[in-house]
């Protein structure tokens, strides 16, 4: 029984109409568990795909039931894995198809996090990880996603209209073991206020030792203020939040204090870059382009204390893509004190610059992050008057969200401040003069120098068993069963150990030892023919 019918007359507009109404929930979250993904290997181009590197070390060959590609849900969310081979470039994609499609008409953001390692950075943008509709979103690009291993969160406005139907992940890679884990996938209907996995989202007591600065005379902007700005400027945000309770928060284990005034964040001045179009070689260009200026925005604040580290919560607000020349963009890393530079002025007239130290990060140097915690050491001898903020690059705009002095007798970061006596170099005698030499005995030839000497086992082959570095005579080098030469046919390698003597002889002038493969001894893959290989030594 039909209750309407509608006919058709040729509208382009009536057949756009969607056949089903799509859900519009205010929120939705992945359920690993229940999503089935699938890979693409009949669209992925023929020479990007992974393959199966087949090691034959004699009898024994490895590297043949190694899976290729891999979508497996663990404890820490859906990992994608590859069979990569170093230098080479290859790539996968899976998709997973949502049970209903979800419309976004009341999410207006999407929400993920993840960790990534081996990503290959290309010269044209490329889709990591995609929301798929009538009209795809790319929700995080190959380029920015960041491959330190740590876990991210991003936090992407979604476009009007947009109806959710399928989820993409695509590795790009040129390393031999590259992985994205998707830990979390949510759609919401505001930004959180928190989207930092450095936060601790409760409030915690401040630590003995561990004293947070008061910045409310400082403080000149809002934390929700440049939250909007950044993604207003750059459509993404990364690890970053809108809004914080007022007291004491930890970031990466520190305590800082949260103002309770309206005012919670201190603006590095912003100099407008200056630029102008100019005549270069019969061409007009960018005066910026030509001879790029630096700028000297700072900003201050009164310590006035003995401390041993200075801890600073930063925000930032640059572009997640750091461009360099000729090579393909790549996630933002700024470790240039050019950049940043964090001036620290003691009592006694005397200053010091330093490049702040990220805590998530574990190094010197400054992701994109939009709020971040890093360190920077202090002399502990002398007293801090005042630390000043100096941003010299145009396009990055930093501001301090808060500032915490360690005025406990040990540091939280001790390698800061710790520089180790360089060990000297062992300069052990230059060996004698002598002549290269060539032996052949009890089925052991032997290659001998001034500096080192080789020596193969022809009863295996002709494998490497032993190695004897002449300037450091007692240090043993040990080796692989499997050491010695390796030639690769196509997507096969055969160890020294495959080979079989087939004749040998040493004179006073010349040596000559021939080696003929040994794979007729075990099945060779892919019903290719046994290969002989010659190899000619002559001295």
């Amino acid at each position: 029984m039909l209750d309407e019918v509608e006919i058709y007359q040729g509208e382009a507009a009536w057949l756009d109409r969607p056949r089903v109404w799509p859900e519009a929930p205010q929120q939705w979250r992945a359920n690993w568990p229940e999503i089935q993904w699938r890979d693409n290997t009949g669209s992925t181009p023929y020479a990007e795909r992974p393959t199966h590197l087949l090691l034959v070390d004699g009898t024994i060959e490895q590297g043949a039931k190694t899976p290729l590609q891999q979508a497996l849900l663990g404890p820490g969310g859906m990992a994608f894995t590859l069979h990569g081979e170093a230098g080479k470039p290859r790539s996968m994609s899976w998709t997973a198809r949502l049970a209903q499609p979800i419309s976004t008409e009341q999410c207006r953001y999407a929400l993920m996090t993840f960790r990534a390692e081996g990503v290959r950075r290309t010269y044209e943008p490329r889709p990591l990880v995609a929301l798929q509709g009538v009209n795809d979103v790319t929700l995080l690009e190959a380029n920015i996603a960041m491959n330190d291993g740590l876990r991210h969160t991003l936090l992407k406005p979604l476009p009007e209209g947009f109806t959710l139907h399928q989820l993409k992940v695509v590795l790009y890679t040129e390393n031999d073991a590259p992985r994205l884990t998707l830990e979390r996938l949510e759609l919401l209907n505001e930004a959180p206020q928190v989207f930092n996995t450095e936060i601790a989202t409760e409030k915690s007591q401040s630590e003995a030792g561990l004293s947070p600065v008061g910045l409310s005379a400082t403080f000149n902007g809002t934390l929700s203020a440049w939250h909007e700005r950044v993604l207003a400027k750059h459509a993404i945000a990364l690890d970053g939040a809108r809004a914080l309770p007022a007291g004491c928060v930890c970031v990466s284990g520190v305590p800082f204090g949260i103002s309770v005034g309206e005012k919670n964040l201190a603006l590095v001045p912003q100099t407008l870059e200056k630029n102008e179009r100019v005549q270069f070689l019969g061409q007009t260009v960018d005066s910026r382009n030509l001879g790029p200026v630096s700028r000297d925005d700072a900003l201050s604040v009164d310590v006035n204390a003995k401390a041993r580290e200075v801890f600073l919560r930063l925000a930032l607000d640059a572009p997640p893509l750091q461009v360099r020349a000729g090579l393909p963009s790549t996630a933002l890393r700024l470790g240039d004190i050019e950049c940043l530079a964090v001036e620290l002025t003691y009592d006694r007239g005397r200053s010091e610059t330093a490049f702040p130290y990220s805590l998530a990060d574990r190094g010197c140097y400054i992701p994109a992050r939009e709020l971040g915690a890093y360190a920077v050491a202090v002399d502990p001898t002398l007293r801090l008057k005042k630390i000043t903020l100096h941003n010299h690059q145009f396009g990055v705009n930093f501001a301090l969200a808060a500032l915490t002095l360690n005025t406990s007798g040990q540091a939280l970061v001790p390698e800061l401040a710790a520089f180790p006596v360089p060990e000297r170099t062992a300069r052990p005698p230059e060996p004698p003069v002598r002549l290269v030499t060539v032996t052949l005995q009890d089925q052991r030839l032997s290659f001998r120098n001034r500096w080192y000497e080789y020596s193969f086992d022809l009863a295996q082959g002709f494998a490497l068993d032993r190695i004897v570095n002449r300037c450091n005579s007692a240090a043993r080098v040990r080796l692989a069963p499997s050491s010695g030469p390796r030639v690769r046919v196509g997507d096969t390698v055969d160890t020294g150990r495959c080979f079989q003597v087939e004749s040998d002889s040493v004179s006073p002038r010349p040596a000559h030892n021939r080696h003929c493969s040994g794979v007729e001894a075990h099945e060779h893959p892919r019903g290719a023919a046994p290969r002989n290989y010659g190899e000619d030594y002559r001295q």
